[in-house]
């Protein structure tokens, strides 16, 4: 799910991975129809993110192996970036124009990195060499890149400088997402198949605690960054799954 805010409207974009295509909605749509529905076939479509420079939605397809770019306005596709492989999810540092995009090359595993992507020219500048399965998320204080791994429990720091792994945290447990906690300074992951939640010190990298989540299986995880309560869909579940800072 991505959102965006322009000067007249917000609208949200849902990947629909089983469906084959995204969905574009105003976000005071009262209902969301097939009308909506994108049809992207065979792409599996998963992570998804909004530049709110550009006005434009980046979709990580994992059935094709590139990036598409749709116009939040029609939301109609406008581009591509090729040139990856298995993309999944994806994030934006907004102020080095970089977009960084993870590959689940879960199966064969001979292609695990996270690729960024030159933004004016919608170009990979660079893959990083990661463990396999690597999902990126900025951190949008230090610009750093957190890649979880969800084959591994690793999570690999990103310099936004050198582009190089500078630590690499062993969870021992399966990082779904993760969300970042600017204001506090907290990275929370999801553990999917541990039905766990890890609390890192975003400064540190030290785990502070694993929060077990009972018989909820926690897949995408976001933090309110004015309260800090962070919010955890649940794997084929109706409820979400709540934890509030200490």
């Amino acid at each position: 799910l991505a959102w965006l805010r322009s000067s007249h409207r917000e609208v949200v974009l849902v990947t629909n991975a089983h469906a084959g295509g995204i969905t574009v909605f105003d976000i005071n749509a009262k209902r969301v129809t097939p009308r909506n529905l994108t049809p992207l076939p065979y792409s599996h479509p998963m992570g998804a993110v909004a530049n709110p420079v550009t006005g434009c939605f980046y979709v990580g397809l994992n059935g094709t192996g590139k990036v598409a770019v749709f116009d939040s306005g029609s939301g109609r596709l406008v581009g591509d970036i090729p040139n990856l492989h298995k993309a999944s999810f994806v994030d934006i540092d907004v102020p080095r124009n970089r977009l960084y995009v993870g590959n689940a090359d879960y199966e064969a595993k001979t292609n695990n990195f996270v690729a960024v992507v030159e933004q004016r020219a919608n170009r990979v500048n660079k893959k990083i060499a990661t463990p396999s399965n690597s999902r990126p998320k900025v951190d949008p204080t230090t610009g750093r890149i957190w890649a979880n791994s969800f084959d591994t429990g690793k999570i690999s720091i990103i310099d936004p400088v050198s582009l190089q792994i500078v630590t690499t945290i062993d969870t021992r447990t399966t990082p779904s997402k993760i969300a970042i906690d600017a204001q506090r300074r907290r990275v929370y992951a999801a553990n999917l198949q541990k039905k766990s939640i890890t609390v890192i010190s975003a400064d540190s990298g030290a785990i502070l605690a694993t929060v077990p989540t009972g018989t909820a299986a926690v897949h995408t995880i976001v933090v309110d960054q004015a309260s800090g309560v962070a919010y955890g869909t649940q794997h084929i579940g109706n409820k979400l799954t709540i934890l509030t800072p200490r």
